[in-house]
C-alpha cells in the first residue's frame, strides 16, 4: 500500500503536458495498491468540481479539499 503526490501546477504547456492530460495519465496509471492520492493544481487549469468528478468516477473517494496557497488547491483522495 502506498501514497502518491502529483503537482499539476508546473508544465511546459505542450498538449501532452497540459494539467488535464497529466491528471488523466496519473489516475489511469495509479496502481491498485495505491491507498491515497494527493493532487495539487490550479483551478484555472482544472476546475475543482471537474477534478473531483474525475477522481470519483475512477474509484477514488475525496477525503479533503484545501487551498494550498493563493490560487492553488489540493485534493486528497483515497481508494473506495
Amino acid at each position: 500500500m502506498s501514497a502518491s503526490r502529483i503537482d499539476l501546477r508546473v508544465s511546459d504547456r505542450s498538449c501532452s503536458d497540459h494539467p488535464v492530460a497529466r491528471l488523466v495519465k496519473a489516475v489511469r496509471n495509479a496502481s491498485k495498491d495505491l491507498v491515497e492520492l494527493e493532487i495539487v493544481f490550479n483551478p484555472s487549469d482544472i476546475p475543482t468540481e471537474v477534478a473531483i468528478l474525475y477522481l470519483t468516477r475512477h474509484g477514488f473517494k475525496v477525503l479533503e479539499v484545501k487551498e494550498v496557497n493563493e490560487g492553488s488547491k489540493s485534493i486528497v483522495a483515497g481508494r473506495t
